[in-house]
């Protein structure tokens, strides 16, 4: 066991921050002690020292740390034997590292780093958000210092991994590299009534101005009216197909509303709908919770829609927020009261990468009752919608999605990937159709 020795002020960030990174991350049991002081002191059991300055929490006192001001105006870089020559970035502290035979003194604050990174808290500020309340990708800290592709926290827990190592200290890495494929159902059917079927025509039309495509439709709209063909949106065989092709599970994200609320294109209770739901639990794949576009910030909206939805399948334990969006402490709160244990909306919207600067599951943090919850964030690290933005073609796109994986695999971290049903037969997205299925082919266990 290491006893860790910290100062006396806010000591539920730095317990958590202690847990998650040692006993989540390292799987280390862990003794810790309050001590006077201004650094974070780790004493291995052959009474070797390795020490981190505590530059963040040590300089606020008893003051509030979710202020625009604590944001880092600059972030810097730092090599060592324990980083593999790597500049590894912090947020917190100097660049030095001092070793001698008995102690590594290191003057970067990975800690706080690692919490900033964690908690999300730099989303909890007011300001500089979008119509929909989510903070912009680029007012993250992490892209506008172009540290939004690495896993730092992934890298802190390295480098401490190497350090203690460097003293003799066997660390036995018990993570596997997993995949985790995830369908958020925004539309259950692209031709669900008449006022659809003419906007599809009428978009052909207007948008695409192509009467050979109008034709197409209303030819492919008789069809699936008369049950001879499958909805566009119908992908739900093929997808299940494809994941258990490559042994993974396909996960099923259900937005559990009705038409009329907010923007939802489908009753959850729809017998349709329901059957599918069945048949995919029955196939052996998952199902889950797409909580609808405003229920992120309402407490009885987003319980009506988890009730809804365990009206349905009872078991419903994970999801995502619809449009990604995310109220820090709130949100992950309601999910930790309707008792839900995995949520993957920590995404970036218009790029992929690591938000919460890591590939591994963790334990959240609610910083406003400044308590570790139960419910676990799974970074959600790709979204097709997001990476076709900034990579147009499909050998990009994939190339874009390879790179990702290979940094997760690297870690042996969880690759969360999201791919909409609905996209596969827009004709917009149709060039990607065997883009998706050679990603979870590289991206398989």
């Amino acid at each position: 066991m290491l006893k860790i020795k910290i100062p006396p002020y806010f000591l539920p960030e730095k317990k958590y921050i202690l847990h998650i990174l040692f006993t989540e991350f390292l799987n280390i049991p862990i003794n810790i002690e309050i001590k006077d002081g201004v650094d974070w002191k780790i004493i291995l059991p052959n009474n070797k020292l390795i020490i981190f300055s505590d530059s963040f929490f040590s300089k606020l006192g008893s003051r509030n740390y979710i202020k625009k001001e604590n944001i880092p105006n600059a972030v810097k870089s730092f090599e060592s034997q324990f980083t593999n020559h790597t500049a590894t970035p912090i947020l917190w502290g100097h660049i030095n590292t001092e070793i001698s035979e008995n102690k590594i003194t290191c003057q970067a604050d990975i800690f706080a780093s690692a919490f900033f990174m964690l908690t999300r808290w730099e989303e909890a500020l007011e300001g500089n958000k979008d119509q929909l309340g989510r903070l912009p990708d680029e007012n993250h800290l992490a892209v506008k210092f172009n540290f939004s592709h690495r896993p730092i926290v992934n890298e802190y827990t390295e480098m401490l991994k190497k350090m203690l190592l460097h003293f003799g200290y066997k660390v036995e890495d018990k993570h596997k590299y997993s995949v985790k494929i995830t369908h958020d159902i925004d539309f259950f059917k692209k031709y669900s009534g008449l006022k659809s079927s003419a906007k599809s025509v009428g978009g052909d039309l207007l948008k695409r101005k192509s009467t050979r495509l109008a034709a197409s439709s209303l030819k492919k709209i008789w069809h699936i009216k008369t049950g001879n063909k499958k909805d566009p949106f119908d992908t739900f065989d093929s997808l299940m197909k494809i994941s258990e092709k490559y042994g993974t599970t396909s996960h099923f994200y259900f937005i559990p509303g009705k038409i009329g609320e907010d923007d939802a294109q489908y009753n959850i209770d729809n017998k349709k709908v329901v059957a599918t739901i069945k048949k995919i639990i029955e196939k052996g794949h998952k199902v889950g919770l797409h909580a609808s576009l405003n229920s992120y910030n309402q407490k009885d909206k987003f319980n009506t829609e988890v009730a809804r939805i365990r009206a349905i399948h009872a078991e419903i334990t994970e999801g995502r927020q619809h449009y990604l969006c995310f109220k820090n402490p709130k949100t992950w709160q309601l999910w930790e009261d309707a008792k839900l244990t995995g949520d993957s909306s920590m995404s970036y919207t218009h790029q992929g990468g690591f938000r919460c600067g890591t590939c591994y599951e963790y334990s959240t943090f609610n910083i406003l009752t400044r308590k570790m919850l139960k419910l676990k964030q799974q970074p959600l690290i790709a979204m097709e919608t997001a990476l076709a933005r900034t990579e147009p073609s499909p050998e990009e796109l994939y190339l874009a999605f390879k790179k990702l994986i290979k940094t997760v695999k690297k870690y042996n971290g969880q690759f969360v990937l999201l791919w909409h049903n609905n996209n596969f037969n827009l004709p917009e997205w149709k060039k990607y159709n065997p883009v998706y299925e050679k990603i979870v082919a590289f991206a398989k266990p």
